[in-house]
């Protein structure tokens, strides 16, 4: 429930505040409270995705994009993320988001965690655009592709290498 209010926080901000620019990076704000810890005296890995999946609202809504009625869902394709330090209970941490560029399919996004200099997490998210359960080219919503970055296009590689690669289970008689 803790995360419907943190949309809902994060939306007012978003439609409270002037229109930005969708390229603009955005800054989300959280505070890891007892009640996202669990059993760990950390922020466990589960809530380091919920909490990207809120950073990413600023620049959607922010944009005033989300509504738009270009597209009705995001669809999250892959998403990989480098935990550096553990956010304790109490931090008060930031999230960056950016997209970091798109293509005739996804969209690209990277993501970091500070606490004030100190980066915590930083990752990339892969996502599609639907309407009616059918992809939307973010070159609609976007305009024209850019190059990506060598960054993405690493990941890029690498999934498509983990896509390829095929292991067989051998069966003990």
């Amino acid at each position: 429930m803790n995360l419907v209010f943190r949309l809902v926080i994060i939306l007012i901000r978003c439609y409270l505040s002037p229109k930005r620019s969708i390229h603009q990076t955005s800054k989300s704000s959280f505070r890891a409270w007892p009640h996202d810890f669990r059993l760990r005296d950390h922020l466990p890995n589960q809530r380091f995705f919920n909490i990207m999946e809120l950073g990413r609202f600023p620049l959607w809504h922010g944009a005033r994009l989300a509504l738009a009625g270009q597209f009705s869902a995001r669809m999250i394709a892959a998403q990989q993320l480098i935990y550096i330090k553990p956010i304790g209970r109490l931090k008060h941490f930031d999230v960056y988001s950016r997209i970091a560029g798109w293509d005739g399919k996804y969209i690209y996004y990277h993501q970091e965690f500070h606490s004030g200099d100190t980066l915590f997490a930083t990752g990339l998210v892969k996502e599609a655009c639907l309407k009616k359960g059918r992809l939307v080219s973010p070159e609609d919503i976007l305009g024209d592709a850019q190059p990506l970055p060598e960054v993405i296009t690493t990941w890029l590689n690498s999934q498509q290498a983990l896509k390829t690669e095929s292991f067989t289970h051998s069966q003990e008689a």
